[in-house]
């Protein structure tokens, strides 16, 4: 599928949708699920939180319906043949105090199932070497934690909440989570023999095909769910995950989109999509989708509120933000961003982001009206308009392709751009934006020249920009984008990009 044109296919798609005032939908608009609006976290675990169940007790204040959470194979097969369930036991226990649903992500072999080398192992996450054995590890758990499995049955002072949904693995396209090099087929095998596992005992059981980013070590996630069809996956699933990390709402949605028309090109417009991770990180190595809390909060606010008038369109299942809590960095650990993406912070106080999660899970409950899918339907076509390049090949959430050195000086901001080798010709366009409370309060733009792989523009600021709480630059060179924030609370004098 070409994504460098898919405006075309996306106007045709809308010929059947949009009738006088309002659009209709393919899909048949429903009721959303309790879980629709969820959250990745570890934090129900007890090596991660002294109290599971007061973290539970949180999240369902903030409005969260589901968690989605690693099941780690390694913890529960902790010897051949010897299961231990004690790790997941407690999340199950604490998620059902606060009725809450889980998503377990099925992954990590122990060492003696997994492909993984004796000597000289990537640090990336291996497959399984017999997927048939992953398919039984899926059967214990889906006896212990689905409907009438043995752990309810143990624990009658719990008000059951089964896990009806499990999903096979995560982000299977990139080396990090499948390190001997991405292979649908291969993956497609595995999802074959946990789903069938699964199924056989609870029939009703929704499989969830493992959610894909993009990324720049791997196959991207058209080029990866043409391959898994090709392999024979239709019919092994019932959902397929998408993890649109995007600088923006308009990109979040713009990915998801992308996946929706692919599936229609399949023969599949039926599959629903899920979100199943998504955010900003407000701290670590600035990449393109770095900010401040309050960008966080109105980023969050925003994407939630765009995917909720667009889900009849998109036949979007629900949405599950990355993460609930923001991770120490361990000692001799590089820093990423993905530590950064909490919406709590390390101390456990909230970031705006929890206000900002629970407005948009209130506001996913609600029907969205013809018109404001139309207005959805408008705003993903004009971001797809000639001209513009729609979807990257690379969403660089890994990487920082450019980078900013910005400083104030004299009511002037002065922002550097250091463009790499290789990175092709043109302009770069750099645009920065005022942000006070979260709001954007002003921005401005422009194209400029690199000499000697450096862009150099100066801004002159405004009194209502210089009492803005912080300014949000950004820079963008063919697919290369990054982001970098200016405080304007301290004083100000030239620094380089860290």
């Amino acid at each position: 599928m070409d994504f460098r044109h898919p405006t075309l296919k996306f106007l045709a798609a809308l010929t059947g949708w949009v009738i006088a005032l309002g659009v209709l939908s393919p899909i048949a608009p429903a009721s959303p699920a309790d879980d629709a609006a969820g959250i990745y976290s570890e934090e129900l675990e007890r090596a991660n939180s002294d109290d599971p169940g007061a973290v539970a007790a949180a999240m369902r204040e903030a409005h969260v319906g589901l968690v989605r959470q690693p099941f780690s194979w390694a913890r529960v097969e902790t010897a051949p043949g010897q299961l231990d369930f004690s790790v997941y036991d407690t999340v199950m226990a604490a998620a059902a105090s606060a009725g809450l649903r889980v998503l377990p992500v099925l992954m990590d072999p122990p060492a003696w199932r997994s492909t993984a080398p004796a000597s000289g192992r990537l640090r990336a996450m291996y497959p399984p070497r017999n997927p048939a054995e992953m398919g039984m590890f899926a059967g214990a758990l889906a006896r212990r934690y689905g409907a009438g499995g043995s752990f309810w049955a143990a624990h009658p002072a719990l008000t059951p909440v089964p896990i009806r949904s499990w999903q096979v693995w995560n982000e299977p396209n990139i080396q990090a989570f499948w390190a001997t090099g991405p292979d649908p087929v291969a993956y497609v095998r595995l999802l074959d023999e946990v789903s069938t596992a699964i199924r056989a005992i609870d029939a009703g059981a929704e499989i969830v095909a493992g959610g894909l980013p993009y990324a720049g070590n791997g196959l991207t996630p058209p080029q990866f769910i043409e391959a898994m069809y090709a392999a024979g996956a239709r019919g092994m699933f019932d959902t397929i995950a998408i993890h649109p990390y995007a600088a923006d709402p308009a990109g979040v949605v713009a990915i998801l989109r992308a996946a929706r028309l692919q599936l229609d090109d399949l023969g599949d417009s039926e599959r629903p999509l899920w979100a199943t991770e998504f955010g900003w990180a407000t701290g670590g190595p600035p990449v393109t989708i770095t900010t401040g809390e309050p960008g966080q909060a109105a980023l969050l606010r925003d994407a939630i509120a765009l995917m909720q008038r667009a889900r009849d369109v998109l036949h979007l299942r629900g949405f599950v933000a990355f993460r609930w809590h923001d991770v120490a960095l361990n000692f001799g650990q590089t820093d990423v961003w993905a530590l950064h993406t909490g919406l709590m912070r390390l101390d456990g106080t909230p970031k705006p982001a929890v206000a900002a999660f629970a407005d948009g899970a209130a506001l996913w409950r609600v029907q969205p009206t013809a018109a404001q899918t139309a207005s959805a339907v408008a705003e993903l076509e004009q971001a797809a308009a000639p001209g513009q390049q729609a979807l990257p090949s690379v969403v660089g959430v890994s990487r920082r392709a450019l980078r900013i050195r910005r400083y104030v000086s004299r009511g002037r901001l002065v922002v550097s751009v250091d463009v790499p080798p290789g990175g092709g010709n043109g302009r770069v366009q750099i645009a920065y934006a005022a942000l006070r409370g979260g709001r954007i309060v002003f921005r401005q733009a422009r194209r400029v020249s690199t000499r000697k792989r450096v862009a150099r523009v100066v801004f002159r600021l405004s009194p209502t920009v210089l009492r803005s709480r912080e300014l949000r630059i950004s820079a963008s060179h063919g697919a290369a984008r990054a982001t970098r924030l200016l405080p304007l609370n301290t004083r100000h004098r030239p620094e380089s990009s860290r």
